[in-house]
């Protein structure tokens, strides 16, 4: 039985000292690098490492122009996106929260990838995928 006791007790600690740093409040964006457009916002799911992350309206109605950048300020992706907007927000500006995969979440709706994409690696290369052209709606 001192065992088993030993055994939980060890296990707890474990869980509280695990839980403890996913608990942990979000100590805000950091300092801008140099190369990170004014416009761009920190974007962190609390799961993943943060990015900054730069929209501009495109050419066409609910499309934005963005541009990914890592903490240190590469560029780690450009595309276009189209705002899938939540109901009530239709024409607003993207309330960027974090990127999971290809989807950009905000507060007031999803930016879903559209067209050309391109991601840029640190040795020079450049991956391009092509996403269905999306509209609006």
């Amino acid at each position: 039985m001192g065992k088993l006791a030993i055994l939980v007790v060890a296990g707890l600690f474990v869980a509280f000292w695990i839980g403890g740093s996913w608990l942990k409040p979000d100590d805000g964006p950091p300092p801008r690098p140099a190369g990170v457009p004014a416009e761009a916002v920190w974007a962190r799911d609390g799961k993943q490492p943060g990015e900054w992350i730069a929209c501009s309206p495109g050419t066409r109605y609910a499309v934005w122009a963005c541009q990914i950048y890592d903490e240190s300020g590469f560029q780690v992706h450009s595309g276009n996106y189209v705002m899938e907007s939540a109901p009530g927000s239709a024409g607003a500006a993207p309330e960027i929260r974090y990127r999971d995969g290809d989807v950009i979440h905000g507060a007031n709706g999803d930016l879903a990838p559209s067209g050309r994409h391109t991601d840029f690696s640190r040795d020079g290369r450049q991956t391009e995928t092509n996403f269905p052209v999306r509209s609006a709606g």
